[in-house]
């Protein structure tokens, strides 16, 4: 059998309390896949994302929280094991994030973006930026190479940022498959040796087109969210409506969040969407 999270919004009090059922402790809590977002406001969600036994006979749920009109730290709990409300110890820790970057590094890459510097340079400096945020801290980076047989490397920050410094781009890379790439990327998150409990976060920086990839955008978004996985999409260069509306329905459809690269100020919004995700709340009892 196995774990559920209950939500149910009080608008009276602004409160939230989640019911979760605890019926077989010796397995573990697989995430709920993320709903379809919208431009909308989303409703609360509750989710558990790992629950700890390794100290029976202490429990620790970890629940992850989103939307709550408040912060996770205020936001009530009741833990019921088979129906039993349980009394628990409360404590939000950093659970830390997963991060995977996507460059969809095609010939362009070298003419000048909305700042005018190289495209690959308006990369390099996005990311330098995001390491100086300590946007690290928590996380387990890894690098996604532009071509689809590309490595998925697993560094300390220091190794992935001389990778991206002393990166170029092949010559003669026409047009590359975004989609296929993004897909490349989510079958990653299946590595049995990544924590499932921790968030997912995939940042593309692309022009935003694609005609040669083999799955389209919406099924993109439907692997994404089956492992609840964000995927954040920077624009790179003046794109057309096209190619901007499908960056932004990749992350709007994800839970991400998008950007135009018109600044290094401008990467920050990917910074602090990823970094909200950072903290879960531990509830501990015996």
């Amino acid at each position: 059998m196995g774990y559920q999270v209950r939500s149910v919004h009080f608008h009276a009090a602004c409160r939230i309390v989640a019911a979760v059922a605890l019926v077989a402790l010796c397995l573990q809590a697989g995430p709920t896949p993320l709903a379809a977002q919208t431009l909308t406001t989303q409703p609360p969600t509750l989710r558990i994302t790992q629950i700890d036994t390794s100290n029976f006979p202490t429990v620790s749920a970890w629940v992850y929280g989103e939307n709550l009109g408040g912060s996770l730290a205020a936001t009530e709990m009741i833990l019921l094991e088979s129906g039993a409300e349980r009394a628990v110890t409360e404590e939000v820790k950093r659970a830390g994030n997963q991060v995977a970057f996507v460059f969809d590094a095609s010939n362009n890459v070298r003419f000048p973006g909305i700042t005018n510097a190289p495209r690959i340079q308006e990369v390099k400096d996005a990311i330098d930026r995001l390491s100086k945020a300590s946007l690290f801290d928590d996380a387990v980076p890894r690098v996604i190479g532009p071509e689809l047989d590309a490595p998925w490397e697993d560094y300390d920050y220091q190794a992935i940022w001389n990778s991206v410094i002393l990166y170029e781009p092949a010559q003669g890379a026409a047009i590359t498959p975004l989609n296929d790439l993004i897909r490349f990327s989510v079958q990653q998150f299946g590595d049995p040796d990544l924590p499932r409990f921790q968030q997912r976060h995939i940042v593309v920086f692309s022009d935003g087109t694609d005609i040669v990839s083999v799955l389209e955008s919406e099924q993109v978004v439907g692997l994404a969210n089956d492992q609840n996985i964000r995927i954040h999409t920077v624009q790179l260069g003046n794109a057309g409506q096209g190619p901007e509306r499908t960056l932004k329905q990749l992350s709007s459809l994800t839970g991400g969040s998008y950007v135009s690269l018109a600044s290094p100020e401008a990467i920050d919004t990917v910074g602090d969407a990823i970094a909200a995700t950072t903290e879960q709340k531990v509830l501990t009892y015996r």
